[in-house]
């Protein structure tokens, strides 16, 4: 799930999330700051895992919508 993010989010980070004066995040940075926080699973084999942002950005939750099956929906940050 942490590869999908950084896919997913990385450059978004990059591009609107940095600070003033702030130079863009590596890949291995980003996730290091990430961290899984909850998982709600469905009784249809989907599933919501909940990321800590680790102020990526800004104290925002990253939320990553799945199945049991292995595909990932989406990854958003929320909040």
């Amino acid at each position: 799930m942490k590869s999908k993010i950084s896919e997913e989010l990385l450059s978004l980070k990059n591009e609107s999330w940095l600070d003033e004066n702030g130079l863009p995040i590596t890949e291995s940075d980003f996730l290091s700051r990430i961290s899984l926080e909850n998982i709600t699973i469905h009784e249809d084999g989907e599933f919501e895992a909940w990321f800590n942002d680790g102020d990526a950005f800004w104290g925002h939750s990253i939320n990553v919508r799945a199945n049991i099956n292995g595909t990932i929906d989406y990854c958003e940050i929320q909040g």
